[in-house]
This record gives structure tokens, C-alpha cells and sequence, in this order.
């Protein structure tokens, strides 16, 4: 997957949370940390600027941990458990740094930029059966 880094997905990420909060959604963004939930407020800020983000309804928050009796993040619905209504938008390094054997696994065998695709060498016999 190092293939992926600095790809642009999480400013894709970013700029979708702030325009579901400028249409006034209540919007979470979840990080894998402290501070990599400061690093995207960062970056939200460096898109819409101080005076933006300070005027929409955007959190930025590290994982929430259900044993602090908390909202916790219900990963098969993607949605965080005790808030109300809000869209959710989890960077992939929260995701990876929870998941990141199953991740490992799903791109396993995806393709890189610079593989190529080649024919099948079994083509031959796939044909004829």
C-alpha cells in the first residue's frame, strides 16, 4: 500500500467532511490519535482557513474508546454510538492502524502503477474447458 501515500485521500477526505459541514451537517472527523486529529484540524484549516473551520459544525477527535464511557465508534455501521445525527468521515490512518492485517490483506494483490496486466499463461487451457 505504500503505493497509496501521498496520493491526496485524506485532503479528498478532508474537503468532503467540510462541505457536508458547510451544508450544515453535524460532521465528526476521526483520527488514529491525539495528534493526528490535530494534524487533519491542520489541514482543514489550511483549506477553508481559521475563520472557516471556526464557523462549521466540525469536531476532530481521536478514536473514541468505549471504556472511558464515551461515544464509541461502531465500526460495522461507521457510525459513533450516543451522537445523535452527524456524518462520519474516518481517515484511513485510523482505519489502518485498527485494521491494518485485514487492510494488508484486502490490497495484498492489488496491482501497483507500474505493473502491467499480462494475459494468463493457463489462457490456453482456460479456453478449453
Amino acid at each position: 500500500m505504500q503505493h497509496l501515500r501521498g496520493s491526496g485521500r485524506t485532503t479528498r477526505m478532508l474537503t468532503e467532511a467540510i462541505d457536508a459541514a458547510k451544508r450544515g451537517e453535524n460532521v465528526w472527523v476521526i483520527a488514529a490519535t491525539a495528534g493526528e486529529a490535530k494534524r487533519l484540524f491542520d489541514e482543514a484549516v489550511k483549506i477553508t482557513g481559521v475563520e472557516g473551520i471556526a464557523n462549521l459544525p466540525i469536531s476532530f477527535r481521536k478514536i473514541p474508546a468505549a471504556s472511558m464511557g464515551v461515544s464509541s465508534l461502531d465500526w460495522y455501521k461507521m457510525a459513533l454510538q450516543g451522537v445523535a445525527t452527524h456524518s462520519l468521515f474516518v481517515d484511513h490512518f485510523a482505519i489502518e492502524s485498527e485494521f491494518g492485517k485485514m487492510v494488508e490483506m484486502l490490497h495484498r494483490w492489488d496491482e501497483t502503477p507500474t505493473q502491467q496486466h499480462h494475459e494468463s499463461p493457463c489462457r490456453e487451457m482456460d479456453d478449453g474447458l
